[in-house]
C-alpha cells in the first residue's frame, strides 16, 4: 500500500505527506517530502496545523457537556451563551446547539474573503477572524448589535434556521463559546483538559501547549520553478498564540486551529472506533453520547450541496469513495489539505495530511485538485471490501450491529441502517437498486430482497454490502 502512496504522491507532486491508518491489521504509517525550510523531513510525529478537522474537537468537547446534563441539543443557543441570538430575517426562529452542528443554523461566514473586491471590508466573521486576536472583538455584538462596527447582515443567511446547509466557521466559533459559557472556563483550557491532556497528545489549539515545536511543519507551494514557503513555523508560533478574551469572547481560531501529528491525530480517531475510549483504553464520551455523534443528522435529498450530503455532528458522511460509508472530516488552510475518515463497522480509518501542492489557479479557486486526490488516497487505503451487517429494530428503536441509531424508524435512522444516504426520497438496496422509502419499514426491507427474523421479540435483518 505504501509504494502506491508514494506513487499518488509523485503524481500530484505533494511537497510533503504523513498518513496514519489503522485496520484489522493494525497500525501503518507512511511519510514523504520534508516539513521546513531546512529540508528536514516529515516524519510520524510531525505536527501539522490539520485546519477543519479542528471543528470534531469542538464538537466533543460540546458532547462531553451535554453529557454532564449542562445542555441538550435542541437547547436555544441564546439560552447558553446568555443573549438573544436570531437570524435577522427569521426573528421568531430558534437556533438550536444540533444546528450548529449540522451546520443548518443559518449562520453565514460574512462578506467573501475570497473576492478582491472585499479586502478592505472590516465587517463580519470572515474580516474579523483575519484581524487576528490583537483587535477585541465582542461575540454579542457581533451577533446582535445592528450599530457595532463590525456587523453585518451577512452574517446571517437568508433561509430559516435549521431548513438549509450551508458550511460555516464562524458557527463552529460560536458552538466553542457555548462551550465556553457553559463551562465557565476558556475554550482551549476545556480542550486541553478533556481531550488532548486525557488522551496524552502532544497538541493543542495552542502553539504555547506544544511541547515538541522543533516538530512543526510549514506549509508550501510547488511549481514548475521549484517549492516556495507559504508559512514558516515560526509563523505558526506567533498565528498559534493568540491573545485571550473574556470568556465567550474566543471565538477566533477553533474552526481550524488545531495543532497535532498524524500519529496523535490517528490516536484521537480511535475514540470514534471504539464507542468513546481510546485504543489504551481512555473513555473521552459514553458510547451512548458517540452514538449520538454518529447516526444521521442532516441529509440533502437532493444530493450534494457545499460538497456534503449527509452529516453526523460535525461530520460529514459520505459514500462516494467506491460506495464506502465513511465518516469524518476534510480540512484546508495554508495549502494544507487534511482529512480524517473512518469506518466504525469495519473497523478502520485514515488519517492524512499534505503541507503543499502544485494545483492551477482557475477564477480565484483551487481547480479541484483535492477533491480528486482525496478520492485517489481514500480509494486506495478503504477498496471494495464487503461486509456482513445485522439490523435490530425493537421498541427501544433500531440498531446497526450494536450501535444505538434512533428511537425513530425515520428516513435518517433507516438510512443510517443500511450505510447509504437517502436520495430524492429513495433508498440505494444493499443489492444496488434504489426503493423508494416507505413509512412500513418491514415491506421496504422486503422491496429490497431482504429477509428478516423475529427473534425475542424483534426484528432481525442481515445483509452484506
Amino acid at each position: 500500500m505504501n509504494e502506491n502512496y508514494l506513487k499518488l504522491c509523485k503524481k500530484y507532486k505533494v511537497c510533503g505527506v504523513s498518513i496514519a491508518s489503522v485496520d484489522k491489521n493494525g497500525k501503518n504509517f507512511f511519510q514523504y517530502g520534508i516539513r521546513n525550510e531546512s529540508s528536514e523531513m516529515i516524519e510520524k510525529d510531525t505536527i501539522f496545523r490539520i485546519a477543519s478537522i479542528s471543528k470534531t474537537f469542538v464538537m466533543i468537547c460540546a458532547m462531553i457537556l451535554v453529557e454532564q446534563g449542562k445542555m441538550k441539543l435542541d437547547d436555544d443557543i441564546s439560552t447558553l451563551l446568555g443573549y438573544r441570538v436570531r437570524n435577522p430575517f427569521f426573528e421568531d426562529d430558534v437556533i438550536t446547539l444540533e444546528m450548529l452542528m449540522t451546520q443548518t443554523s443559518s449562520i453565514a461566514d460574512g462578506y467573501d474573503d475570497e473576492d478582491p473586491k472585499n479586502d478592505k471590508q472590516t465587517r463580519g466573521y470572515n474580516n474579523v477572524n483575519m484581524m487576528g486576536t490583537k483587535t477585541y472583538i465582542s461575540l454579542k455584538d457581533l451577533l446582535t448589535n445592528k450599530d457595532y462596527e463590525y456587523y453585518t447582515d451577512l452574517d446571517f443567511h437568508k433561509c430559516r434556521p435549521g431548513s438549509e446547509f450551508h458550511y460555516s466557521n464562524f458557527g463552529c466559533g460560536i458552538l466553542a463559546m457555548v462551550v465556553e459559557t457553559v463551562s465557565n472556563e476558556l475554550f482551549t483550557v476545556f480542550a486541553k483538559k478533556h481531550i488532548f491532556d486525557k488522551l496524552n497528545l502532544d497538541a493543542s489549539f495552542r502553539m504555547p501547549d506544544i511541547k515538541r515545536k522543533d516538530l512543526v511543519s510549514g506549509t508550501f507551494s510547488i511549481n514548475e520553478e521549484g517549492i516556495s514557503t507559504i508559512r514558516c513555523k515560526s509563523e505558526f508560533f506567533t498565528s498559534g498564540n493568540p491573545l485571550i478574551h473574556p470568556i465567550g469572547d474566543n471565538f477566533r481560531g477553533p474552526a481550524g486551529g488545531v495543532y497535532i501529528s498524524m500519529e496523535g491525530l490517528l490516536k484521537y480517531m480511535s475514540i470514534y472506533l471504539n464507542n468513546g475510549t481510546s485504543e489504551d483504553g481512555v473513555k473521552v464520551v459514553e458510547k451512548e453520547t458517540m452514538d449520538e455523534i454518529l447516526r444521521m443528522h442532516w441529509y440533502n435529498d437532493k444530493g450534494v450541496t457545499e460538497g456534503y450530503n449527509a452529516k453526523g455532528l460535525q461530520l460529514k458522511i459520505s459514500d462516494t469513495v467506491d460506495t464506502n460509508y465513511i465518516i469524518g472530516h476534510t480540512g484546508s488552510a495554508y495549502n494544507i489539505y487534511s482529512f480524517m475518515f473512518f469506518d466504525v463497522e469495519k473497523q478502520k480509518g485514515m488519517c492524512f495530511i499534505t503541507n503543499g501542492l502544485m494545483y492551477k489557479i482557475a477564477n480565484n479557486k483551487v481547480k479541484g485538485v483535492f477533491n480528486v486526490l482525496f478520492h485517489d488516497f481514500m480509494s486506495e487505503f478503504f477498496g471494495k471490501e464487503e461486509n456482513d451487517y445485522t439490523i435490530k429494530i425493537n421498541k427501544k428503536g433500531i440498531y446497526l450491529n450494536d450501535r444505538y441509531i434512533s428511537n425513530k424508524l425515520d428516513i435518517m435512522s433507516v438510512a443510517s441502517a443500511l450505510r447509504t444516504i437517502p436520495f430524492e426520497g429513495k433508498l440505494l438496496s444493499p443489492k444496488g437498486k434504489y426503493i423508494e422509502y416507505n413509512d412500513d419499514v418491514i415491506s421496504m426491507f422486503n422491496k429490497m430482497g431482504l429477509t428478516f427474523t423475529l427473534v425475542n421479540k424483534e426484528y432481525l435483518i442481515k445483509y452484506r454490502r
